[in-house]
């Protein structure tokens, strides 16, 4: 069975910031990972088409745990199926705009820090879900600022839980860059501010929940365009920002600087995937107390 190459890393690549906590590189093109069992990587590059399955299904989920983030170099795809990503970094970084991560029934725990979006595009594949969770306290951030349009399919959910702010700000100002295929691709807020700094168009579904009767707040309403898209709107009301809190001053904004928009029609629905399923035992897999993963295929 194939592993993965360890190279040592002696000197700070000019390509990418590599996280010098990490002691190893793995550099991988077209490879093709099972998990095993939970599994623990450092700066990790990829070249090519690639792809990471956690598990048998989205209720049988190995996790990876990631000490550096995962690299995609020029016109790079990785498909990430069935699994629970724990970053103590920026999970993902991408060498170029045609980079494409393709997320299908994944959960992202931040522990720290920001998740950035910042070149290159993603999508929700159908029927399936995207979660990425903030670090406890609402110490995260989400920035959206890729000029590539990401996508999220039909049936598809993607859930931001425990961040501070969604800062939707592609670099440059070209709308709809998060786009929803149909009125059945859902988005959901989970006390998280919705900072819409360059025009989106919902087409789709948004739901805002909240827990201890917090507001749902979204900021720059000329820039929140809900036309045939379905609202829904669970613990207090639907609210616009005219100053956007940045960082952790999202928590500490106060309800007098809003201004009402559009009262609760109701809550939601209860078929948002729920992100806190257990991780698979190893059991589940039949694994071997040596490998930590299947290299199905792999060039070098």
């Amino acid at each position: 069975m194939k592993k993965l190459i360890p190279i040592i890393l002696l000197v700070t690549t000019g390509l990418y910031p590599m996280d010098r906590k990490a002691e190893k590189v793995y550099e991988n093109r077209d490879a093709h990972f099972k998990l095993k069992k939970n599994t623990n990587w450092g700066n990790t590059i990829f070249h090519g088409y690639n792809s990471i399955s956690g598990g048998k299904s989205p209720k049988v989920r190995n996790s990876l745990t990631l000490r550096g983030p995962i690299f995609l170099e020029n016109d790079t795809y990785l498909h990430l199926k069935n699994i629970i990503i724990i970053s103590h970094c920026n999970p993902f970084k991408t060498r170029n705009s045609k980079a494409k991560l393709i997320f299908e029934n994944v959960t992202v725990i931040l522990t720290k820090g920001n998740f950035v979006w910042k070149d290159g595009k993603f999508e929700i594949t159908a029927d399936s879900f995207l979660d990425v969770i903030g670090a406890e306290n609402s110490e995260s951030n989400f920035y959206y600022r890729s000029v590539e349009k990401s996508t999220i399919k039909s049936n598809a959910t993607l859930t931001l839980r425990n961040f501070s702010v969604f800062h939707y700000d592609p670099i440059k100002d070209e709308p709809d860059r998060l786009h929803f295929e149909d009125r059945k691709s859902k988005m959901v807020l989970f006390d998280t501010v919705f900072s819409c700094k360059k025009k989106i168009k919902i087409t789709g579904q948004i739901h805002f929940e909240n827990s201890h009767e917090k507001k749902a707040t979204v900021a720059f309403k000329e820039n929140f365009d809900v036309a045939g898209a379905g609202v829904r709107i669970k613990n207090g009301l639907l609210k616009f920002l005219e100053n956007v809190p940045e960082g952790d001053d999202a928590e500490n904004s106060e309800d007098e600087n809003s201004e009402m928009s559009l009262e609760s029609s109701g809550t939601s629905d209860d078929s948002t995937h729920d992100a806190s399923e257990d991780i698979a035992d190893e059991e589940d897999f039949n694994s071997s107390d040596e490998d930590e993963y299947e290299l199905l295929e792999a060039n070098f």
